[in-house]
């Protein structure tokens, strides 16, 4: 039994209720459906800001932020997969059109048709590349660094907004792994080294891999034979 179930509050625009939800003690849950990524991770701050000034411990709360995600093996092979269903979903989100024609300073209106499909091709673009998590096991990497950077403790990966059963279920294998490197170093280093050396040494693939052992000092020889 807990005394207190864990709450989250879901904050989206206001940087006064992620101050509030910090004070209060509570979780915050977020989105990019709406605001940039950099003005989310500031929003964050204010929310970590506010639980520390209110004397809540950091292992006390989680920010969490909402992705739309899919892993796989190719990057060109995901986009085809994802293009399709992720347009049409955010061109369904008139809360986030409305949005970017603000910041794009557009005069237009999001209910004609051509506007509409200009817009939400234009939202995947720049929505896949930075503000989700869509690619491959290596190229997600560096996203979630700069969420871990701006101390976001958790995503939540928004995986049915409309494709397929069969590769949902089949990108959650990549999703795994993704997991995997984030929370040992080792096996990223590993990974990493074994595609730059696949990239340069074609010839060894698919027998190619790389074996981290234990570390050596600075003044240790190399084991080189």
């Amino acid at each position: 039994m807990q005394p207190r179930l864990p709450t989250w509050v879901t904050c989206a625009t206001d940087p006064a209720l992620f101050e509030r939800t910090g004070t209060g003690g509570y979780n915050v849950l977020t989105s990019l459906l709406g605001q940039p990524l950099e003005e989310a991770l500031e929003k964050i701050g204010l929310f970590h800001a506010a639980a520390d000034k209110a004397g809540h411990a950091r292992d006390s709360r989680t920010a969490t932020l909402m992705m739309h995600t899919f892993v796989g093996q190719d990057v060109d092979d995901v986009l085809d997969t994802v293009r399709g269903p992720l347009t049409a979903y955010l061109r369904a989100h008139v809360a986030l059109m409305q949005t970017m024609v603000k910041s794009l300073d557009l005069q237009v209106d999001i209910n004609e048709p051509k506007w509409a499909d200009y817009l939400a091709s234009y939202a995947f673009e720049r929505y896949y590349r930075s503000g989700a998590l869509i690619g491959t096991v290596t190229s997600c990497l560096p996203m979630v660094d700069k969420l871990l950077a701006g101390d976001v403790d958790e995503v939540a990966c928004l995986i049915d907004f409309g494709v397929g059963t069969d590769a949902v279920l089949e990108s959650l294998t990549h999703l795994a792994e993704l997991k995997r490197l984030v929370q040992d170093e080792s096996l990223r280093m590993e990974r990493v080294l074994t595609e730059y050396l696949a990239e340069r040494l074609p010839g060894a693939c698919p027998t190619l891999s790389v074996r981290l052992s234990d570390s050596l000092s600075a003044d240790h020889p190399l084991p080189i034979r």
